[in-house]
């Protein structure tokens, strides 16, 4: 049985579908996240959850019980969001004490608690200072003592950390994952953020249109998006439509092996170079593998291709890099092998004709992730090793 089921769950605003007909199982003790873009219907989810949203239509289970009609301070499941919601006029004592006040517990259990939450977040001493007086961070770490608390069914936490700076948000979901393991609190995240899904969770739901589209692990949506929608929005811009199919390259399959061409020195020998070098003999295809049933979507493959450095940012642990690559030697790539691979699928010849329209946009920008830390300077001459790459 799991711990919390949504069924046929629909939703709308005016005329504006929010949900629709969306269904969502969580097991006991499971951290999720739900992964969307804005709009896409995923604090109305948690609303419809907690019991702060109504009109609806389907039906939430809690531990097999209906409690679809139930009102929100009879499900025992609390939101921490990223405004926190914290009670100005009270001291962090009172705020984090507040729901057990109000479930009439005796003076000595909210003073036990209180003090314990607070030792949890790494805030003793903190009881009777006021909520305004405490950074962004630590009103976070308050809201989520107050959620504990009274020790609820479900936590969720609504885009929770979004408006804390990277170093604090990566403190606060770590200490988020270490509650949630001690308490064994059944736990769901909405986030825009991929990275923190990924990082967070069990399991990620991709959500889009208001509908969840995929649920699996963090390495399976990102190695195995189950459709091109969720594809595109995994790997943003990294994606070239090329007749009814389209090509995905992932930044960290794409390696820079070449810079600086010499002005004299013509495409052909700077690639039979890199190819010498890299002992791969030119036209050889390498390791056409179709795997996993993503029906039959993804296969692997080595080429070089050229392109140009547009810009590299460091960003501490690798350089980004933006690479101008011709849209004709993609297509290429894809047709290349492509063929060769699956018989049911047809890609006319690039060479053919210039007037396809997949062809109409002369060039592309690949988001490449380099670990090396090498950087190039604005415009020069590269080649790219696509080391792997994924088409629908």
């Amino acid at each position: 049985m799991y711990k919390l089921e949504m069924k046929s769950i629909n939703k709308k605003y005016r005329n504006n579908i929010v949900l629709n007909k969306m269904n969502i199982s969580v097991t006991s003790g499971e951290r999720l996240s739900i992964l969307g873009p804005s709009g896409c219907g995923k604090s109305t989810m948690l609303g419809i959850m907690a019991g702060i949203v109504d009109d609806f239509e389907g039906d939430i289970f809690l531990d097999g019980i209906n409690i679809s009609n139930l009102p929100s301070n009879k499900r025992n499941i609390v939101i921490v969001s990223q405004e926190n919601l914290l009670f100005p006029h009270m001291n962090v004592y009172d705020n984090i004490g507040f729901g057990l006040k109000v479930r009439k517990k005796e003076k000595s259990f909210v003073e036990k608690k209180v003090k314990v939450l607070l030792e949890e977040i790494g805030l003793k001493g903190y009881e009777n200072k006021k909520v305004n007086k405490l950074s962004g961070g630590e009103k976070q770490r308050v809201a989520l003592a107050r959620a504990l608390a009274v020790e609820p069914e479900i936590l969720l936490l609504d885009e929770a950390y979004s408006s804390l700076d990277t170093h604090l948000r990566e403190k606060m979901r770590d200490l988020t994952i270490k509650l949630q393991k001690k308490h064994s609190i059944t736990t769901i995240l909405v986030t825009h953020d991929k990275q923190e899904a990924l990082l967070f969770s069990n399991r990620v739901g991709v959500m889009l249109d208001g509908e969840i589209k995929q649920i699996d692990t963090p390495q399976n949506i990102y190695e195995k998006p189950n459709n091109v929608d969720i594809a595109k929005f995994m790997l943003d811009d990294n994606f070239i439509d090329i007749k009814d199919r389209v090509l995905f390259i992932k930044p960290e399959q794409v390696e820079i092996l070449e810079k600086n061409r010499k002005n004299d020195e013509k495409k052909s020998e700077v690639l039979d170079r890199v190819l010498e070098s890299e002992k791969i003999k030119k036209q050889e295809n390498i390791d056409i593998n179709q795997y996993g049933n993503t029906d039959k979507n993804k296969y692997r493959n080595i080429e070089y291709i050229e392109g140009i450095m547009e810009s590299s940012n460091y960003s501490g642990v690798s350089i980004k890099h933006i690479i101008k690559v011709k849209r004709k030697d993609l297509s290429r790539l894809l047709y290349k092998d492509i063929n060769n691979a699956f018989s049911d699928i047809v890609i006319d010849n690039p060479e053919d004709s210039n007037k396809d329209e997949y062809l109409l946009d002369e060039f592309i920008r690949l988001k490449v992730e380099d670990f090396s830390k090498k950087i190039y300077e604005n415009g020069s001459k590269i080649v790219l090793k696509i080391k792997d790459f994924i088409v629908y």
